[in-house]
Formats: C-alpha cells, structure tokens, sequence
C-alpha cells in the first residue's frame, strides 16, 4: 500500500502544480488574456486597464518574480479596456477567479465575477497562490463606471 502512494503522491503534485494557462478563450463579451493561480497580489482587488502604462504596470506584477516575464499582448485602448481580477493570497491551491459575463446598463457597466475554491474534500496543493485573470472587454469602450459583482 505504501509503494501505491509513493507512485500516486509525486504524480497528484505534478499535474497540480500547472501554472501556465496562455490559452485565449473568446466568449462574445469578454477575451481571457491570461489566468493563471500564482504571481498575482498578497490582497483582494479588481483593476480596470484604460492605457498603456497601466497595462505595463500589472504585467509587472504578475512577471516581478518571473524570468522571462510574460510579455504584455497588444491592446487597442482606443476601443478596449481590460480588467485584471487579483484574488488575493490563498494557503491552498484549488481557488480560481474568472469573469462570468459582462453587461452595460444606462450607467454602468456590469462585469460578474465567479470565484472558485476547492471543497473540504478536495485534495489540492499545499502551497501559497494569488489566483489572478486578465481580460480584454470585447464591448465598446466607454467611461461608464465599472462595478464588480461577485459569484461562488
């Protein structure tokens, strides 16, 4: 039994330790630019990209312990805005934060936020992760307020 779990262990702690998810997936309103479940922030927040050097500034986040860095895609501010969703530190693996959909109102704009953790009965990595989510907002660009509305 216990050469069973020498086998399994080293294998369960492979595959969760994938880290890099540079897969683009385009939904109608929204363009996953990169989520991954480490390099983003010790705290909670949410960012909206609006220019350049913002989009520099959070791409330096995310790289400052990284070498080579991931490098910052092309945007074009003039018709885009990108929101960058930093979870927050977490002692497990197993948390994930993502956009769900995005809607525009008279007002505001609406991005809803999923977040995601592992179940008490998860068996998930034992290591300190900031989940993090760039995502380039495929809806005319316009300077209605953004609010976040988060889901579990």
């Amino acid at each position: 039994m216990k050469i069973i779990y020498l086998i399994l262990m080293p294998l369960v702690i492979a595959l969760s330790c994938k880290t890099t998810k540079e897969t683009k997936i385009v939904v109608q309103d929204f363009e996953v630019l990169l989520q991954e479940a480490y390099g983003g922030l010790e705290d909670e927040e949410q960012r909206i990209v609006r220019n350049e050097k913002e989009l520099q500034d959070v791409y330096g986040i995310i790289n400052r312990f990284r070498r080579p860095g991931i490098p910052a895609p092309e945007i074009d501010f003039k018709k885009y805005i990108v929101v960058a969703l930093f979870m927050g530190e977490k002692t497990t693996g197993g948390f994930s934060t993502q956009v769900g959909s995005v809607s525009i109102d008279d007002d505001d704009m609406i991005v809803n936020v999923i977040e995601k953790g592992p179940k008490p009965t998860d068996f998930v990595t034992t290591a300190i992760c900031q989940p993090f989510c760039l995502v380039k907002i495929l809806k005319p660009k316009s300077d209605k307020k953004v609010i976040f509305v988060k889901t579990q």
